[in-house]
């Protein structure tokens, strides 16, 4: 056992430089204490009217958010400028990817967001039809 332990210990360790170059650039985009980002911060809460959304991710400005509708997916998430070596590049480091279901009680051309103190607000309204708190009987017929 002893033998094996001096041999490793005798080996020659080598490190990818590119690889470890790309970890690094990408630990700096979410070093909160180089600028990067922080812990995403989110609530869903349902309303009379609708579903709201709030989301914090802090440092991230208005800019780097996006918001798409794909057939039934709401989906959110931030695209960043890539570095490399200093300088910015034309690839884009997307930190936050999330998507979300949209009900079919949901008002898909209602759907509304806003930015204000840092916080991304979707709002996504019921429809008509849904916001009736009236409660239809069904009679069962008999055949």
């Amino acid at each position: 056992m002893e033998d094996n332990i001096r041999k490793n210990q005798e080996a020659e360790v080598t490190i990818d430089k590119t690889l470890l170059k790309a970890i690094a650039e990408n630990v700096d985009a979410l070093n909160t204490i180089g600028g990067g980002m922080a812990t995403t911060q989110m609530e869903i809460m349902q309303l009379k009217d609708g579903y709201l959304l709030k989301m914090n991710i802090p440092t991230v400005s208005v800019e780097a958010y996006n918001i798409e509708i794909n057939r039934d997916q709401l989906t959110i998430f931030t695209t960043l400028p890539e570095q490399r070596d200093g300088e910015l590049g034309e690839g884009v480091v997307s930190p936050f990817f999330q998507s979300f279901p949209i009900s079919s009680a949901v008002d898909v051309e209602g759907i509304e967001a806003v930015f204000e103190d840092g916080e991304l607000q979707v709002f996504a309204p019921f429809r008509e039809d849904f916001k009736s708190n009236t409660t239809k009987r069904i009679d069962i017929r008999q055949l």
